[in-house]
């Protein structure tokens, strides 16, 4: 066997069933119908229309698909510049074909025009990989622990029993018999959102019942952060990324601050409960609050752990965001858990390299690339 028995080519539509064999034979997980994963780059705002960007690659020997690596472009703004991103998405590869895997890679980082080379929903192979091809950690420190409050005491017991392999019946009576102390210890230490010093009205919106006043919220972020590198939250851009035809298993929700009809801030919570243990986890993907202002934080954060709290939910949780968001959640005293690798790597072209090492400039989440898509 020589290596030119091993193409790299670009990814069809048509390579479907072949690709969703792929990531599911390597663990990732794939509940896309193909109208979903077709979805995310027919709908998707940032597209070029002249010169559409590759879909991804996949790994082939005759005829026979062996590894994936998903392309998505996303849109960010910088000091009054729109840049065009390039996401990787779901890097599978079967074992046979492991020793190609930097193919797959080179291909993505050889694209032309794209400002910004991205990876963050990375497990600790593809974080090797992407090092190797000279990409490097988001600056932003503590991206590898979560921040997270227990919403529900019980039922956060009695899943981490049944994940460690305890019958229903014993995970019951553990959770019956511990969760009394734990509350005691929650109460004492006081964790949970402040209280807020904002008067504010909250509500909670689907994805598609965000309207124009988000747009305005936009425009208004952008000026009040010029020197940020922000993914493009325009009205267009939050409907496809939480409201596409895939998006459904993570239910999206919009929590919502306003003062006289004007919005001031949103937080955008996202399921992903465990299938063994039966964890219930409600993710905040994006907050972003007017001028960082604390009331509007915590008045989100309050109102997140209450829709949190009606979903039925276990944890509220949080990965990534600046210090002044962090900060938030540990003076409420927020638990911590460390993540298995380093989600967020990145590679900019060159007139951005020296800026995007300033923590300042980025306020990562799970809302950029395609950690919540």
């Amino acid at each position: 066997m020589t290596i030119d028995e091993f193409i790299v080519r670009e990814v069809q539509f048509s390579d479907y069933a072949a690709v969703c064999d792929v990531v599911t034979r390597n663990g990732l997980a794939t509940e896309w119908p193909m109208d979903c994963w077709v979805g995310l780059w027919q709908e998707n705002p940032a597209m070029p229309q002249n010169q559409p960007m590759p879909i991804g690659w996949v790994l082939e020997q005759a005829g026979k698909i062996g590894g994936y690596l998903g392309n998505i472009p996303m849109h960010y703004q910088f000091q009054g510049k729109r840049l065009l991103a390039a996401a990787a998405h779901k890097l599978a590869v079967n074992v046979e074909y492991r020793t190609k895997t930097l193919r797959l890679v080179a291909a993505f980082f050889a694209q032309k025009n794209v400002d910004l080379f991205l990876n963050t929903s990375a497990n600790a192979a593809s974080a090797s990989v992407f090092q190797m091809c000279k990409s490097e950690q988001i600056p932003q420190p503590d991206y590898d622990q979560a921040l997270f409050w227990v919403v529900n005491t019980r039922g956060l017991v009695e899943s981490v029993l049944r994940n460690r392999g305890y019958g229903s019946v014993f995970a019951a009576a553990g959770g019956a018999a511990l969760t009394p102390a734990l509350k005691i210890e929650g109460l004492l230490r006081r964790r949970g959102p402040l209280a807020s010093s904002a008067t504010l009205e909250t509500n909670v919106l689907e994805p598609h019942g965000i309207s124009d006043e988000f747009d305005e919220f936009w425009q208004r972020t952008l000026t009040q952060r010029q020197q940020c590198l922000l993914a493009d939250r325009s009205l267009r851009a939050l409907r496809w990324h939480f409201g596409n035809l895939g998006a459904g298993t993570r239910q999206a929700k919009f929590v919502c601050a306003w003062r006289s009809s004007k919005l001031l801030g949103y937080a955008v919570l996202i399921r992903e409960d465990s299938r063994g243990g039966g964890l219930r986890r409600s993710h905040i993907a994006d907050l972003i609050a007017e001028n960082d202002d604390p009331g509007v934080i915590d008045t989100l954060l309050n109102a997140a752990f209450r829709q949190a709290h009606a979903e039925g939910c276990h944890i509220l949780e949080l990965i990534g965001f600046p210090r002044r968001i962090r900060d938030r959640l540990a003076a409420g005293h927020a638990y911590t858990r460390q993540l298995q690798s380093w989600m967020f790597w990145y590679k900019a072209a060159p007139s951005l390299r020296e800026r995007c090492r300033d923590e300042n400039v980025w306020y990562g989440s799970l809302y950029d690339g395609d950690a919540s898509l």
